[in-house]
């Protein structure tokens, strides 16, 4: 009896382990609450005056929330975890700065929107995943300029390409949901509006992280 017991005992200790095991396979969905936070320089193509040369080198340090979903499918070898993973943010992280020799000439830098598709490389642990990614990023960039002593006023966006990489650990809290925190470092590149040159835009992500598997 008591070894029909024990045997009993052992296969529901070995279903408990099993249940406890996280499987990272499959497709998912989920939001991500981020916060951003980016640096950028302007460069005035064409200054009027000599005096304007002092204006090319206006920096802006867009920051803010955001609010997104993301998508993707993970399949897990081992203790591997690879997948591929897109993602769109909206919101505005953004800056809004005065010229520091006219207090009257105003730049605006907002980043609205961001895509992203990344390819990812994990490694699982029971029910942690450590990971790595990186790839396209696309961001719809807006500026607005009003200078005084050129008496120019315009706002203009475009949507610039450039890249993404990051590093994140998620925690899988029941088979099917799964919590993390995700770093991202991303680039736009420059881009040409009326009369003003924008350098690439440096932008660090800090990302609150949902998941959950469909199948």
């Amino acid at each position: 009896m008591k070894s029909r017991l024990s045997v009993v005992f052992l296969c529901l200790s070995c279903g408990v382990v099993s249940a406890a095991m996280a499987d990272w396979s499959g497709l998912y969905i989920g939001p991500q609450l981020s916060y951003t936070w980016s640096n950028t320089q302007w460069q005035l193509a064409q200054p009027s005056t000599s005096s304007d040369s002092a204006y090319s080198g206006v920096a802006t340090y867009p920051n803010g929330w955001t609010l997104g979903p993301h998508a993707g499918w993970k399949y897990q070898w081992g203790a591997w975890v690879l997948g591929l993973e897109g993602s769109y943010t909206s919101g505005s992280w953004s800056d809004d700065v005065s010229s520091e020799n006219a207090s009257d000439d105003r730049y605006k830098t907002k980043v609205s929107q961001m895509a992203t598709i990344t390819p990812i490389i994990g490694f699982a642990d029971e029910n942690w995943l450590f990971y790595v990614k990186g790839g396209y990023a696309s961001g719809k960039v807006d500026v607005d300029v009003n200078t005084a002593d050129q008496d120019t006023t315009f706002s203009d966006s475009d949507w610039q390409k450039g890249w993404t990489a990051g590093v994140g650990f998620q925690y899988q809290i029941s088979g099917k949901n799964a919590l993390g925190i995700e770093y991202n470092f991303s680039r736009l590149n420059s881009a040409s509006f009326d009369g003003v040159d924008v350098e690439p835009i440096n932008m660090n992500t800090l990302s609150l992280v949902y998941t959950r598997y469909l199948w």
